[in-house]
């Protein structure tokens, strides 16, 4: 099957001359050192991609073609492909949208490429004929032009092609509809020299069915696809479009699969959805789909309103947070988009293609009870880039980007959040400052990484080395072995009582929780839910060199909650809270809240608490001992200042915050009066002076909130 060219782009020659114009197109073939080169397969095709027949199809010996009928060509829009011979080295390109109106002339560069050839057998060492393969770039996600039949296996199963150089390329090998045979694919591929790759495909099992609408009519060309339920790996199932009689057949190989089933937009139909799909034998699933409502809009520009092309809209339900199938979810060129949905809260992600420069926007509690129309406004935003690697070298690929709001804790919405083959990412944010989290497959035994307080205020580069881990795992009991769901597990540095990022260590239904840090020694704290009332449990000074198996049983205990302001009376959010005694615990909201907020539950017993505020606090910490926790327990606690000389915020100097360092700072921004010195008046980290440094200056003085960095 022939694909759409790396880096396809549109060639428009301003229409002149009516409809039923008969012209030539002619032009040159060379290759990147702008050598003419002979018997370049020329092809035309019509708008629907349907050949259109030619005279003479291929270059002189100078590279030269004309492209000709008895009559010329008619005017209109065709796709042009160039398919040097495979001897040349030389990769084929496709041009898409050429506008023919006149006699016109076409001169194209054919890129340097790499020969990819193999035999794909079956599993008896069979040759198969006529699997179909397909090539993806991996950097711009548009199939490579492969034109037939080099792309398809011969009698004997042999294929051979030409690649553009030193790519990254999904290889997906298609057996033909019918064979019972389990398509292959292969993700990272990438291109330095030339390669031999023999492919096996195993035999698999049919699964089929019927898509129908609530009326029980057949739904046609519904698109099926097949993920693994442990990973949700989309696996290739060729031919998987359901016919006129909303019937579809494919092949996977035995395993349990999530089925999701995505018909037109013009169908009005909700997406179908199967989870756990078991498949050792030939299986068959049917559908019935549900009619839906539009969600509707444009995604636009904030800057200048112009229409936002190929952003990505994802909605997920928004008090379970589970992804809705959107079908079609990009927009069109003017912006404009549709989707269909079932009547429900969501939360809307409209995410545009980082190349654009522009940062995802999220809408929050979208309630659809009819069709509704939903437009985004994106901003600007800065790009953080870089690469993943190993400890020695080597990209690490699908290492997952987070942005978290250093202020208020929010997941930040962001495009292409995952690293490609080389390890490689790319991301767009709004100027802030966050903690960006990497987080690897647990399958790749890496420990993630975070980086707090990271202020995103230009086009910045960040290449992260992740180490590899060990693994920390167990399960999580009561007195009578049930487990205990949703314990947070948590891992201090020694001695510097810095928090490892250790996503996803929460214990599951099960009671079963999986960790992966690095090899040192640690503070261990394994924190119940507060509603459960069981208390947690911590360990100092744990050494942790090899995988280790940590299993608890757990009890009830009783509930210490307090609050901690400062001197005025005033919430101190943020303020880490741990209790050190015999035995040790964490605390189940061991962090203030906005409210200045904690609570957790202990085992009865004498405890030393010790109140940490963040880094960039105004506050001092705090340690109080002997307090004895017998009974539910409420306590007060007030921090004191930090000594305010040369202090963020002191414009004034005179080692405290007052209304007057409210004005200084409105001089220093708006008439560059006073002592503006960047060292104090800087609030925000920016390199200079802005309204935002006027709005933390409030809420230092008035709130005692915290600054961002």
């Amino acid at each position: 099957m022939f694909g759409r060219l790396v880096g396809i782009f549109v060639l428009a020659i301003g229409l002149a001359g009516g409809a039923q114009a008969q012209f030539t197109l002619s032009g040159k073939i060379t290759d990147p050192n702008g050598t003419g080169i002979v018997n370049v397969d020329v092809d035309l095709f019509d708008a629907n991609g349907n050949p259109v027949g030619i005279l003479t199809d291929k270059t002189d010996a100078l590279g030269n073609y004309n492209l000709n009928q008895p009559f010329g060509l008619p005017a209109g829009t065709y796709d042009i492909a160039f398919a040097p011979p495979a001897a040349s080295g030389l990769a084929p390109v496709y041009n898409a949208g050429y506008v023919l109106s006149a006699n016109q002339v076409f001169n194209d560069t054919v890129p340097f490429g790499f020969t990819l050839s193999g035999f794909v057998r079956d599993t008896a060492g069979a040759g198969q004929p006529d699997i179909d393969l397909n090539v993806t770039d991996e950097l711009t996600g548009l199939l490579v032009y492969t034109p037939n039949p080099t792309d398809n296996t011969d009698p004997s199963g042999f294929y051979s092609l030409v690649l553009p150089a030193n790519g990254v390329y999904t290889l997906t090998y298609r057996p033909i509809a019918g064979q019972k045979l389990v398509a292959a694919e292969f993700k990272g591929v990438i291109f330095h020299s030339s390669q031999t790759r023999d492919v096996v495909l195993p035999p698999g099992f049919f699964v089929s069915g019927t898509v129908l609408d609530n009326n029980s009519q057949p739904v046609q060309d519904a698109d099926l696809d097949f993920d693994l339920s442990a990973t949700q790996t989309r696996i290739p199932t060729p031919s998987d479009n359901t016919d006129n009689n909303g019937f579809y057949q494919v092949v996977v190989g035995a395993g349990t699969y999530d089925i999701t089933v995505e018909p037109l937009v013009n169908d009005k139909l909700i997406a179908g959805q199967k989870f756990s799909v078991l498949v050792t034998k030939d299986t068959t699933v049917d559908f019935t789909l549900q009619p839906g409502l539009y969600l509707s809009g444009f995604v636009r520009r904030a800057s200048n309103n112009a229409g936002v092309a190929n952003a990505d809209i994802d909605v997920h339900d928004t008090l379970s947070n589970f992804k809705i199938a959107t079908p079609f979810d990009f927009t069109d060129g003017t912006g404009f988009y549709k989707i269909v949905v079932p009547p429900g809260s969501y939360n809307v992600t409209f995410q545009p293609q980082v190349v654009t420069g522009l940062a995802p926007v999220e809408s929050l509690r979208v309630l659809v009870l009819a069709d509704r129309a939903l437009n985004a406004a994106v901003p600007a935003g800065f790009t953080l880039s870089g690469n993943v690697q190993r400890a020695g070298g080597g990209g690490l690929p699908n290492i997952n980007i987070k942005f978290v709001n250093s202020t208020t804790g929010a997941k930040v919405p962001l495009a292409n959040h995952f690293t490609n083959a080389l390890g490689n990412y790319a991301v767009v944010a709004v100027p802030g400052t966050y903690t960006v989290e990497f987080e690897p497959p647990k399958s790749t035994r890496r420990a993630a990484k975070d980086f707090p307080n990271f202020a995103l205020n230009s086009n910045m580069t960040l290449n992260v080395t992740l180490d590899s881990g060990r693994v920390v795992s167990g399960f999580i009991r009561d007195s009578s072995s049930n487990p205990i769901f949703e314990v947070d597990f948590d891992a201090f540095a020694t001695p510097s009582g810095n928090e490892l990022y250790t996503p996803s260590d929460n214990t599951d239904s099960t009671g079963f929780y999986e960790a992966i840090v690095p090899p040192g020694t640690f503070d261990l704290a394994y924190t119940p839910p507060l509603a459960s009332r069981f208390a947690g449990v911590s360990f100092a000074g744990v050494s942790i060199a090899n995988d280790t198996a940590i299993n608890l049983t757990l009890r009830h205990g009783v509930q210490l909650s307090g609050t901690v302001r400062d001197s005025s009376a005033n919430p101190i959010p943020s303020v880490r809270v741990r209790a050190f005694g015999s035995p040790e615990a964490p605390l189940a909201k061991g962090t203030t809240d906005a409210a200045g907020n904690f609570a957790g539950i202990l085992t009865p017993g004498t405890y030393s608490l010790h109140f940490i505020p963040a880094s960039n606090s105004l506050f001092d910490s705090l340690v109080t001992g002997g307090i004895q926790v017998r009974v539910d327990s409420t306590i007060a606690v007030t921090l004191s200042r930090k000594p305010f000389s040369g202090v963020k915020g002191d414009l004034s100097n005179d080692g405290q915050l007052s209304p007057s360092d409210v004005v200084l700072m409105l001089n220093c921004v708006f008439t560059g009066t006073g002592n503006c010195s960047l060292a104090v008046a800087d609030l925000n980290c920016s390199g200079g002076l802005s309204p935002s440094d006027v709005v933390l200056e409030l809420n230092l003085v008035f709130s005692a909130a915290g600054l961002p960095c």
